[in-house]
């Protein structure tokens, strides 16, 4: 395994990576509409997302390469997830409430906003030892998305420490 395979195998895994939230996701969606007995709607949803996923990547095959087969995976995962949340909101097997939605809002903006100056940061914060480069990076960001999430009233401090 080469120098230049490590870095034609990063990007794909950087995407795999951020489609891994909706497989999982999915995996417990689907087991939500198992358990009352609607087997039917999670493979339709699941050959709708193969067709999804097929068709992506062999469209941007040509321009992206071996990464378009992540770009699919990573597209189609989350078409599944938002298919099975609006099947599930549709039976009322799950709330999509206001302040739910709000929250979700604000703990994806905390997130992408500290990945942001995290990368940032990592511009002129980079040491020569990989180990310590993960810690001040995940110092980091968790010190980033908390004060962003306090900030943003999404939880109060006694809510933080109280959770087990």
């Amino acid at each position: 395994f080469t120098s230049i395979a490590t870095r034609e195998t990063a990007i794909p895994l950087a995407i795999f990576a951020l489609a891994l939230p909706a497989f999982i996701a999915s995996k417990i969606y689907t087991s939500c509409l198992y358990s009352v007995g609607n087997t039917s709607t999670p493979v339709r949803i699941a050959a709708i997302s193969l067709v999804i996923n097929i068709s992506i990547s062999l469209s941007f095959m040509p321009l992206l390469g071996h990464v378009a087969v992540a770009l699919g995976a990573l597209i189609s995962s989350y078409f599944t997830v938002t298919a099975l949340i609006i099947t599930l909101n549709k039976i009322h097997m799950i709330g999509l409430y206001q302040q739910n939605l709000r929250k979700l809002s604000f703990i994806l903006l905390a997130a992408t906003v500290g990945g942001g100056i995290t990368l940032f940061a990592r511009l002129y914060l980079a040491t020569k030892h990989p180990f310590i480069n993960i810690i001040l990076y995940c110092t980091i960001f968790s010190f980033c998305y908390f004060i962003i999430v306090l900030k943003l009233k999404v939880y109060k401090i006694s809510e933080l420490i109280r959770r087990k």
